[in-house]
């Protein structure tokens, strides 16, 4: 009876010091990812053979709208984003004309 209830308290031990260890180990993996610079960068692509597309940005502090060059086919661009700011990324489809996608970016402190 007591080799018995060893064997169990030793398994218990294991298992609570492997579950401490993976806990530890992934959180200070986890934290260290989580480290933000000054300023990030937001990279939009995106491609269509035959759609004529536009990416437009309106910054909600200011008001302003400005939009990028229309693009057949592949593109990739990639827009700075201060600190303290709001946008949204609007995409504008000519063949179907009118905005299909709209993506909202708000960076605040916590």
């Amino acid at each position: 009876m007591l080799k018995r209830f060893s064997r169990r308290a030793m398994r218990s031990f294991a298992v609570a010091c492997l579950t401490l260890a993976v806990g530890l180990s992934v959180g200070a993996e986890f934290a260290n990812s989580a480290v933000f610079s000054v300023t990030q960068t937001f990279t939009i692509s995106g491609s269509s053979a035959s759609n004529l597309s536009q990416v437009c940005v309106y910054n909600y502090n200011t008001g302003a709208f400005p939009c990028y060059p229309a693009f057949f086919g592949s593109y990739t661009l990639s827009y700075q984003l201060p600190f303290n700011v709001f946008l949204g990324f609007i995409l504008y489809d000519y063949n179907q004309a009118r905005f299909v996608e709209q993506v909202f970016v708000r960076d605040e402190a916590l």
